[in-house]
């Protein structure tokens, strides 16, 4: 009698949930293969770089998930048409997903994925593994799964935005690129103009360059201190000196890695190179809008450059002209410069030579160029010169 009540109960809470529920559950395997063959499809076109073929990503999304759609094609064709104009070419390219949550809703399955892209460029000197999260939504169609949604944040995403207008960004970004190159060619002469020449001074000015055996113990704190996961993972950060800033920690990040390349070894007692202006601790207090806010960092950097003021100094300059220890800006973000080196021979350091350690997204060791594709005008490199500093400061 007790068997076939629970029978009876089970039979009617499936009937309360709907015929959905059940069809979704028996077409679990049919969405994830859905997932699967998505990025398969990306792999087929990025290893092809056939532009073309771009539309038949149309094959997996529902009608009503055409934002989505829509996006994802005006960024691959961002990505290839970048690639071609560079002469970059994808050499291996292989996506794998792992389903970290399902959560049926009616005729809808949510899916949370890890996915992990398997990319080399003829232009790189390392494989690049690129993880990334994403929020599925999915959906049954005449008894067939398709994608109505599909979420996630990357650096290229939380720099253009969901509804970038991708022909306009391929004249600008790619075509009409020479902007980039005009703005750091005038940052470069007007820090030639300035020379050396102090400005503010005062009995008790120090100055610590930004030496070489500084830059190399900026680049080993990087590594030590993040890791190449593209998520926002607190596991390898510096819990131990300083707050953290949940998916805002870039500029915590990149002002640590600068910290410790000019000798600061104790948070907590404000050790040199800390400043009134810019410093920080464990507990976050006041005084560290410079040390923890992306813009308000490059300007007081800048500045202390032209006026010869107190703290870190350094400019904006061309790709050309950064060193490793240096660092990378773009709106809302920045990323530690651990490596630039002219590793193609022809003289001069190249964007796509240029890689980064970073949090939130957690970044070590990556290339930039496939963060972005090409140098997006608004991205300003920041050479780092020297910090001074007054015992009465």
């Amino acid at each position: 009698m007790r068997k076939f009540v629970s029978l009876i109960i089970v039979m009617v809470v499936i009937s309360a949930l709907g015929i959905g529920y059940a069809n979704a559950l028996t077409s679990h395997d049919e969405a994830v293969l859905l997932i699967e063959k998505y990025y398969s499809l990306k792999d087929e076109i990025f290893l092809a770089s056939d532009i073309q073929k771009v539309d038949e990503l149309s094959n997996c999304f529902d009608d009503r998930g055409k934002e989505y759609l829509n996006y994802e094609i005006g960024r691959i064709k961002f990505f290839l048409t970048a690639n071609d104009h560079m002469g970059w070419h994808v050499l291996q390219r292989e996506s794998t997903i792992k389903v970290l949550d399902q959560t049926v809703k009616g005729n809808n399955v949510e899916y949370e994925v890890a996915v992990t892209v398997k990319i080399e460029y003829d232009f790189s000197r390392k494989v690049e593994y690129n993880h990334s999260y994403h929020n599925f939504v999915l959906t049954l169609v005449n008894g067939k799964m398709k994608i109505l949604e599909d979420n996630y944040c990357d650096e290229f995403k939380n720099l253009h935005g969901m509804q970038t207008d991708f022909d306009s960004l391929i004249d600008k970004e790619i075509f009409n690129n020479e902007s980039v190159k005009l703005n750091s060619v005038e940052s470069d002469m007007n820090e030639m103009s300035k020379g050396s020449f102090s400005i503010k001074s005062e009995p008790g000015d120090y100055y610590d360059t930004y030496s070489s055996g500084d830059r190399e113990d900026a680049v080993s704190y990087a590594f030590d201190y993040t890791d190449d996961t593209g998520g926002s993972s607190t596991t390898y950060y510096n819990t131990s000196q300083f707050k953290t800033y949940g998916t805002d920690d870039c500029q915590n990040f990149v002002s640590q890695c600068i910290w410790s390349g000019f000798g600061g070894t104790s948070s907590a007692n404000k050790d040199l190179p800390m400043v009134l202006q810019w410093w920080a601790n464990l507990t976050g207090e006041d005084n560290y809008d410079h040390w923890v806010n992306t813009g308000e960092s490059l300007d007081w950097v800048t500045d202390n450059d032209d006026y010869n003021d107190y703290g870190i100094q350094g400019y904006s300059t061309s790709v050309n002209n950064i060193l490793e220890g240096d660092y990378v800006y773009v709106p809302g973000h920045v990323m530690f410069i651990n490596q630039a080196d002219d590793l193609d021979g022809n003289g001069t350091v190249d964007y796509d030579e240029i890689y980064i350690c970073s949090h939130t997204n957690n970044r070590e060791d990556h290339l930039l160029a496939d963060l972005y594709s090409s140098q997006p005008s608004n991205m300003v490199f920041v050479h780092i010169t020297r910090f001074k500093w007054n015992t009465s400061y």
